[in-house]
């Protein structure tokens, strides 16, 4: 971890908005930084995220950190960092109160391991793609995975034991796809940490840049965790940028021969230069690195199966179908979700996508004897009927004719 510049330094110590005393930097970034604090009123330690950027520019820094707080408040999601509040120190520096997360990031991780084993990695990705399933279904684009990102929050469990909960953080890039007044991005600025960047993102044309484009991303960050290295280097970013735009990546088997191949499909799918050829949601791109169908034509085989309805696609909500469930510089082995130094590595590019194998279900079994069963059963439901209705009619006859019978004739008076 860099040493703390002077102006993150200056606010250990402080006590904000009356409440939340700083006791340590955690990390810093290019516009503000992250402490430790604690919550003196509830006496519970958060993390604080500060804005210090000043001068020309800051306003828009102010703007993006005023969204983060806006979009982030809404995702309530196990695999997205919390944000408990928003507030304003006296002197107007705004600052974001988080949960305070223990453990490291996956930048560090791999910058220690250099790789993953396969299961590591796919859960990271199967929680990470959980998080942003759950934006995306909101309207809201991450537009910034990258490991310093994506942490492996230490998270103790009732019963005093310790389990890994990743967390996805930092959502000062997200954009609301649905409300495109909230994120006006000047043309010709690049989104992200470019060796992450989608092909669509380096165009500088933000208005590309989204579901499709954390799709990428996640494709990159599992190529980086499988492989130990990124997908496209360079010597410059220019030259990262240009791999992303024109060149494969070097292929996932030659440098892991033992990925099942499905795997090795999926990441490149996912990492497909053109939006149009890679999965519809990044659920599906999770599941088709387990080996399995997309979502969409699972449902459709089991509701064909069924004789059911169709089944909607993204966007929609499927009552039973659930995701799991749903960066920033390090110190400590505590952090929240936030600023990171960016990735010291070169960049990926989408290897020319292969195909995904068709997943085709069977068509239903003609079943004419259920057909006949049906009849049947309809013919003897008729018949019962018109039995019941036949002796119902006999015996209100009958006791009518009882009645009849059995009641004395009026007694005739003999006149006085």
């Amino acid at each position: 971890m860099s040493a703390p510049s002077s102006t993150a330094s200056s606010f250990v110590g402080r006590v904000l908005a009356d409440r939340y005393q700083i006791e340590s930097v955690i990390g810093q970034g290019g516009m503000g930084a992250v402490y430790r604090a604690r919550d003196v009123q509830r006496d519970v330690m958060v993390a604080i995220k500060v804005i210090h950027q000043l001068g020309p520019g800051s306003e828009e820094y102010h703007r993006r950190f005023f969204d983060e707080a806006l979009i982030i408040g809404e995702l309530f999601h196990p695999n997205i960092v919390q944000v408990i509040g928003f507030d304003r120190e006296k002197d107007g520096t705004p600052f974001l109160i988080m949960e305070l997360l223990r453990g490291k990031d996956l930048y560090d991780t791999l910058q220690d391991k250099g790789q993953l084993p396969l299961q590591k990695a796919l859960e990271i990705v199967k929680q990470v793609g959980s998080a942003l399933h759950a934006a995306h279904n909101l309207g809201v684009a991450h537009r910034d995975i990258k490991p310093s990102n994506i942490f492996l929050h230490r998270q103790a469990s009732s019963e005093g034991s310790e389990a890994e909960v990743v967390k996805v953080v930092d959502f000062g890039l997200s954009k609301n796809i649905d409300d495109p007044a909230m994120r006006s991005t000047a043309r010709g600025i690049i989104l992200g940490t470019v060796e992450y960047v989608s092909p669509e993102g380096t165009t500088g044309e933000s208005e590309h840049v989204d579901f499709f484009s954390d799709q990428w991303a996640l494709a990159v960050v599992t190529y980086r965790m499988l492989t130990g290295r990124l997908p496209f280097e360079g010597k410059s970013a220019l030259q990262i940028l240009a791999a992303i735009q024109k060149q494969p990546a070097p292929s996932l088997k030659s440098l892991v021969p033992d990925l099942p191949d499905y795997v090795v499909t999926a990441i490149e799918r996912a990492m497909a230069k053109e939006k149009s050829k890679r999965f519809e949601t990044v659920q599906d791109f999770v599941r088709a690195l387990q080996g399995l169908p997309p979502l969409s034509h699972a449902l459709s085989s089991a509701a064909d199966a069924r004789g059911g309805a169709r089944i909607g696609r993204r966007g929609a909500s499927i009552s039973g179908v659930g995701v799991a469930g749903p960066g920033s510089a390090r110190g400590a082995g505590e952090t929240s979700g936030n600023l990171t130094p960016p990735a010291a590595s070169a960049s990926q590019q989408a290897a020319v996508p292969t195909a995904q194998p068709a997943v085709r279900s069977s068509p239903p079994a003609p079943a004419p004897a259920r057909h006949t069963l049906g009849i049947g059963l309809a013919v003897v439901a008729t018949l019962v009927v018109m039995i019941l209705a036949f002796v119902m009619g006999f015996l209100l006859r009958r006791h009518s004719v009882n009645k009849q019978t059995s009641t004395p004739p009026p007694a005739v008076q003999a006149p006085r």
